[in-house]
């Protein structure tokens, strides 16, 4: 997502811990002519002035969990999130927030549009 100023929000994390839930709702909150939403399963390096990195770290029964709710589920078996699951990976280069399960979607969108308005 690139906000107003050009800032670029990445939110990594494992199928199914919410990215695009979060992405979606960030969207709404800064209004569709301010923020775009770009779905990536690879992260992009972009020449920007701000780039602010959020991953969701939940364990495997969280994932599932949240997985079990989405309209996906039908489609992908649980024995497939299995084989996916890869865990927290931390990004090396980057400072990146670490969202866990205690975290409410609410709680995330606020924190990420509170970021992205600071550095404007």
């Amino acid at each position: 997502m690139v906000g107003k100023a050009g800032t670029l929000v990445v939110i990594r994390g494992n199928s199914g811990s919410g990215k695009s839930t979060t992405a979606i709702e960030v969207q709404q909150r800064f209004g569709r002519g301010t923020c775009a939403v770009v779905a990536q399963d690879v992260v992009l390096v972009a020449t920007t002035p701000h780039a602010l990195f959020y991953s969701f770290d939940l364990t495997l029964d969280q994932t599932l969990i949240r997985h079990a709710g989405r309209p996906l589920a039908a489609s992908i078996p649980e024995s497939t999130m299995r084989q996916w699951y890869r865990g927290w990976q931390p990004l090396p280069f980057v400072d990146e927030v670490r969202i866990d399960a205690d975290w409410s979607l609410d709680a995330i969108v606020d924190r990420i549009y509170r970021d992205v308005v600071a550095v404007r």
